[in-house]
């Protein structure tokens, strides 16, 4: 048997393999992390009461877009009245006005590209760390 070989017997892994798989562990750690804060959904304050914006699934962000979307245009069209109904997570149904519901958006808005801003940031540290320390120093 050759030196190499037996290496690599008494070392089943290669600390490159070891640092790939750290990298690849970290990855799905960073996009459960980003998942979590898209479940955990965007606080939002309807009139005096403190609900949430729900941005857990697809549905929900075409739902945001589309009703701010439709608030705009009512606003660019004069209306002021709460003419557009809202669902939150505490199942409560909101009447807001064009202008509440284009806030509501921009709040939506704001927060998944704050999420994602910091994905992306963590995920390049990841792609440059070099070690394991650098790899465990990247936290959420």
């Amino acid at each position: 048997m050759s030196n190499h070989h037996s290496i690599r017997a008494a070392n089943p892994v290669l600390p490159i393999e070891l640092i790939a798989n750290a990298k690849d562990a970290k990855r799905r750690e960073i996009e459960s992390a980003i998942a979590m804060q898209l479940i955990a959904g965007v606080p939002f304050k309807f009139d005096e009461e403190n609900d949430v914006i729900q941005t857990r699934f697809e549905r929900d962000l075409i739902n945001i877009s589309g009703i701010t979307t439709r608030g705009i245009l009512l606003q660019s069209q004069g209306e002021e009245g709460a003419v557009i109904q809202f669902r939150a997570e505490s199942n409560t149904t909101y009447l807001l006005t064009p202008g509440e519901v284009i806030s509501l958006g921009q709040a939506a808005a704001v927060y998944t590209e704050d999420i994602y801003n910091k994905g992306w940031t963590l995920k390049d540290k990841l792609a440059q760390a070099n070690d394991l320390d650098d790899i465990t120093a990247i936290t959420w």
